[in-house]
């Protein structure tokens, strides 16, 4: 059995982790900024180094709301995924 110990130590280190992964998402954020100013400039979807290539592509997705169809079709059609989520927050 887990000792409260060990939920604290799992938590914090958790909570690291994820404040790592903001920051890191912020980072890479910046750099598409980046990347998408130069490719415009250049008029180009594609950087290219020596050693990575860096390829610009526009994705398209559709999205069905439910609040856009009548009940019936809804409840005929909605496919329900069912996943584990965590939240972890500080108190």
């Amino acid at each position: 059995m887990a000792t409260s110990d060990d939920i604290n130590n799992l938590l914090e280190h958790w909570m690291d982790v994820k404040t790592q992964l903001s920051e890191l998402e912020l980072s890479l954020t910046k750099y598409k900024k980046l990347a998408a100013k130069i490719m415009t400039k250049n008029d180009t979807t594609t950087l290219r180094s020596d050693k990575y290539v860096l390829q610009q592509r526009n994705m398209s997705k559709k999205t069905l709301s439910k609040d856009d169809v009548p009940k019936e079709i809804w409840n005929k059609y909605a496919k329900t995924t069912t996943y584990t989520a965590y939240y972890l927050s500080k108190k």
